[in-house]
């Protein structure tokens, strides 16, 4: 495939109107999306991740029942080269109930899946073919300590491999900790071997990592916060940096902060926030990894759920839920604000973007 043809799949829930997964025709010069249909026949696929090297995207159902079992399932699509249209593969039981997390190992091998309903985390080596293979590892957290009554069961929110593809790390909701587990690649055998903690009651969501793998964030969904950390590639550990607010000043509480991305230059992070509905803007101090509150910017719709910026780094897509439609924003290379330019598309409940460069 020509290399300037980029795909962009938005992952929603089907309670409603929705049909599945929708694909479209990103133009990178202008950032507007062609529609190029839908998806249908898997539950709520409401995360995906798309393979590193090759034309296969990843989905999780985020159910309680699937096919007669008590747990949800991870599908697997082939993507046409041309047409970016999507082929279900095969689908898996990740053996804990309402997955709401995917993503893949670097090496291309190995998928991970969240369950938040069990509160419990699974491996799947991935085939040659891109088929996945029966869940080969599965780990149980414990519940949390928290007097806050969506803190009193395990519930993991996101299982996410550092860059070089060592470790995973996971975000535990309930205890209020980021996990990580020493992983073998070629056993899926996984280790816990440290863990870092961000303050009571926060409620860490989603972990993301510097493109120079020393330092990590985390948005907290519960206090709308962001914990920076340095990341030690070599121990694994992750060393507290700070905890900043991602809110505007004298801000109401009624907020759940959501997604979380380092821009692909490295300078800039974003955040967002559903019922505030902006997007949060840091500066980061690439000596330290500190991070520097830059502004706001509307989201142009109620609930972002979740977030995608291309891989030039110019354009930020936000996935508005409750509003059913996704906002396009220029990026200020040197600022690091948002300029709103259209809304690309209208989709139902849209709960996650991924973009893909073929």
């Amino acid at each position: 495939m020509s290399e300037n043809i980029q795909f962009a799949y938005v992952g929603t829930y089907t309670t409603g109107r929705s049909e599945g997964i929708y694909s479209f025709r990103v133009h990178p010069a202008t950032g507007c999306w062609e529609p190029m249909g839908a998806s249908r026949g898997v539950a709520n696929p409401s995360f995906l991740a798309a393979h590193p090297s090759r034309s296969l995207l990843y989905a999780v159902s985020e159910v309680d029942e699937a096919r007669g079992s008590s747990a949800g399932e991870l599908a697997a699509y082939a993507i046409h080269p041309a047409t970016g249209s999507l082929t279900l593969l095969n689908r898996q039981s990740t053996l804990g109930k309402s997955p709401c997390h995917v993503s893949v190992h670097p090496s291309g091998e190995w998928a991970f899946a969240a369950n938040y309903g069990d509160g419990n985390w699974c491996a799947f080596r991935l085939a040659p073919d891109g088929l996945l293979e029966e869940a080969a590892r599965s780990i149980q957290l414990e519940a949390g300590k928290s007097l806050n009554p969506r803190q009193n069961r395990p519930c993991v929110h996101q299982v996410t491999p550092d860059p070089a593809g060592r470790r995973v790390f996971v975000c535990d909701f309930s205890s209020d900790e980021i996990v990580g587990y020493e992983f073998d690649g070629a056993s899926g055998r996984a280790v816990r071997v440290c863990s870092a903690c961000v303050p009571r009651g926060s409620g860490p969501r989603h972990l993301t990592f510097h493109s120079n793998g020393k330092f990590a964030y985390a948005i907290n969904e519960m206090r709308g916060t962001v914990s920076g950390f340095h990341y030690d590639s070599e121990s694994g550990q992750l060393q507290p940096l700070q905890t900043t607010s991602a809110l505007p000043a004298l801000a109401p509480t009624e907020n759940l902060a959501a997604d979380i991305h380092v821009h692909p230059a490295g300078t800039f992070l974003y955040g967002s926030n559903r019922g505030h509905d902006n997007l949060a803007i840091f500066a980061i101090d690439q000596g330290t990894g500190r991070l520097m509150l830059v502004g706001h910017e509307p989201a142009r719709g109620k609930c972002p759920r979740h977030f995608a910026i291309d891989s030039s780094g110019q354009f930020l897509y936000a996935a508005n839920q409750e509003t059913g439609n996704v906002g396009a924003f220029r990026i200020d290379p040197v600022s690091g604000h948002l300029e709103f330019v259209k809304n690309v598309a209208e989709v139902p409940e849209p709960a996650c973007i991924v973009l893909v460069n073929r």
